[in-house]
């Protein structure tokens, strides 16, 4: 997908895995964020970022069984067409049940006084959750891009991956359809997909199944960690479908009370070189969505207390006050670099160079059309402090070469060989 949309092109409900543009997405935590502050999604388009993601929660809109309020910062109508203005593509994540670690995760206080279980097919829960579907899909559909707007994938649920209902899920894709939803539907499956991928294939399957990766865990006092939760692969769940990393940490929740500051230390610019590039390489993901762009506030009782607390700055890129951070300019190199390299739409895995040196990990994908390759270089080890160089042999689609590397600790880099810029070539870089 183009940085720079003008033309909105109709997506095909089935994609070719390799032929999907790097799409870097920015979570925000309630649409209000952008509807109230618009120069946020000026800050998320300048960083490199071509879409958001944002959760619609019920809770929020439906105040009692029937009623709904979508006006003033409540107005869905009004923030999708402002992304629609600022050319920013859309996942629009209406749930039902939404997480974001909101005050029943986006389900209405109501609701408890309805008979029968949440998230399945039970008939009274069913009633509840088609009447708010109802009501907020045909806003969505008509800002879909088939419809020359700007939402290009519509997510059914959020991390539904124990006790679940395949004739539930079955049913919110059947409703948006009904209402109008055209655009390709996902889902975001927790975590890793070390649980069972349910909704890449059977009943209730969805066309873009994607991973949720948290790698660096919650522990904010201690911002030194490094891969609690392993090396953040994303993992392609079906094979005529993008990876896609619905969900690819970018903050953290303050669970310890240690303070943003500290969590977004933890998810700092030396995590985002090594896990985001390591990441694109080895996965060959399209799709990328991190979580959070911007946190902003909880007002009222939208937060869930035992997990946050007024603040939902997320120690994100973005800070609640609206600053810019060091994550931010690290998110603009590499947002820049996935828009403007034009090969990395379409890669196979390839043979990498090798390394004299074996604390020197590298590996490669390359354009099947062009050639143009693409080389990661890391630690071995990448929790490692230390700085580490070597020599590379590197067969480039030009001929073979001898290159000298050097990483800082707990660093990557990205290297190109074979790559046409208009009238002249490059050959490769270091």
């Amino acid at each position: 997908l183009p940085h720079q949309r003008t033309q909105p092109r109709r997506p095909a409900h089935r994609r070719h895995p390799r032929r999907t543009r790097p799409q870097p997405l920015a979570p925000t935590h309630n649409h209000s964020l952008i509807t109230a502050h618009p120069v946020n999604g000026h800050k998320i388009k300048a960083a490199g970022f071509n879409g958001v993601s944002l959760y619609f929660d019920w809770a929020y809109h439906s105040p009692a069984p029937g009623k709904y309020d979508f006006t003033g910062v409540r107005d869905v109508d009004r923030l999708l067409s402002l992304t629609d203005e600022l050319g920013l593509y859309v996942v629009a994540r209406p749930g039902p049940y939404i997480n974001a670690e909101t005050t029943g995760g986006g389900l209405p206080a109501w609701l408890k006084t309805v008979p029968g279980r949440a998230r399945s097919s039970d008939p009274n829960y069913t009633a509840a959750y088609r009447d708010w579907l109802a009501h907020i899909d045909p806003i969505i559909a008509k800002h879909q891009v088939t419809h020359g707007g700007s939402v290009i994938v519509y997510n059914a649920e959020n991390e539904y991956a124990a006790n679940t209902d395949p004739a539930y899920m079955e049913d919110i894709q059947r409703q948006a359809r009904a209402h109008g939803i055209d655009v390709p539907i996902s889902h975001n499956q927790c975590c890793d997909a070390s649980w069972t991928p349910t909704w890449a294939t059977g009943q209730g399957a969805v066309q873009i199944p994607g991973v949720d990766d948290y790698p660096q865990a919650f522990e904010c006092r201690d911002p030194d960690t490094w891969g609690t939760w392993g090396g953040g692969v994303t993992e392609r769940l079906s094979p005529d479908a993008p990876a896609y990393a619905a969900e690819y940490q970018a903050g953290a929740i303050d669970a310890n009370r240690a303070g943003y500051d500290k969590c977004r230390e933890l998810t700092g610019p030396n995590y985002m070189k090594v896990y985001y590039k390591s990441n694109l390489i080895t996965s060959g993901a399209t799709m990328f969505g991190y979580y959070m762009a911007f946190g902003g506030t909880n007002w009222g009782r939208l937060a869930q207390p035992n997990d946050v607390y007024t603040s939902y700055d997320y120690g994100a890129p973005i800070t609640e006050n609206r600053q810019l951070t060091t994550k931010y300019d690290e998110f603009k190199r590499q947002g820049l670099f996935f828009t403007t390299a034009a090969p990395l739409t379409k890669t196979d895995p390839a043979e990498a160079p090798t390394s004299d040196n074996p604390a020197v990990h590298t590996e490669a994908r390359a354009n099947p059309d062009t050639g143009t390759q693409f080389v990661l270089i890391r630690h071995a080890d990448r929790k490692t402090d230390d700085d580490q160089s070597a020599n590379l042999t590197w067969n480039t689609p030009d001929g073979t070469y001898n290159l000298p590397v050097a990483l800082q600790g707990r660093d990557a880099k990205i290297l190109v060989a074979g790559y046409d810029m208009g009238g002249q070539r490059l050959v490769l870089h270091s």
